[in-house]
């Protein structure tokens, strides 16, 4: 991507707030951060300490709290990496986390229960695309973070492997 169709879509994004997620939407790459506010159903990804992009997004089916254990149906909080990237899932396209940390590891102990694993973020399951911004009417993952497949299309492309990701309260 050239520097003036970078600055032009840098300067979109700033003044609209908004990412767009056309089809032959110009994506920016060189995200490396993403925080989500559980509270807000807001996913905002930065480059260089900016916000440059920021996403709707549904959650687990019980969002409020810490995931503590497997079925739980929450979403976690705390630090996280992205460690994959998949096209080959059940869902439109995935962006696997570093969820269990050492943390929630032993909270899961100290509860008598496993942690859970396979939390991404990720597009609407394989098959029901045609549901579009509607799916964020509802918190609906087991625990996962949920935006639109041509916004994960967006995203997929933007950040890489060991992209920090915070998931706030």
């Amino acid at each position: 991507m050239t520097k003036l169709k970078l600055t032009t879509l840098l300067c979109l994004v700033f003044l609209t707030g908004h990412c767009f997620a056309e089809t032959n939407a110009t994506v920016i790459s060189g995200g490396n951060r993403i925080i989500v506010e559980k509270s807000k159903r807001l996913m905002h990804v930065f480059y260089n300490n900016e916000a440059i992009v920021t996403f709707h997004i549904a959650l687990g089916r019980s969002p409020i709290g810490q995931k503590n254990c497997l079925g739980d149906n929450r979403t976690p909080e705390g630090m996280y990496t992205i460690v994959a990237h998949s096209s080959q899932s059940n869902y439109h396209k995935a962006l696997k986390l570093s969820y269990p940390s050492a943390s929630d590891r032993e909270r899961a102990r100290k509860k008598g229960c496993h942690p859970g694993g396979d939390i991404e973020i990720h597009g609407l399951q394989n098959g029901f695309g045609w549901v579009g911004r509607t799916h964020r009417s509802v918190d609906w993952t087991n625990g996962c973070i949920a935006i639109t497949n041509k916004e994960i299309d967006i995203l997929y492309q933007m950040v890489k492997d060991g992209t920090t990701v915070e998931i706030r309260p």
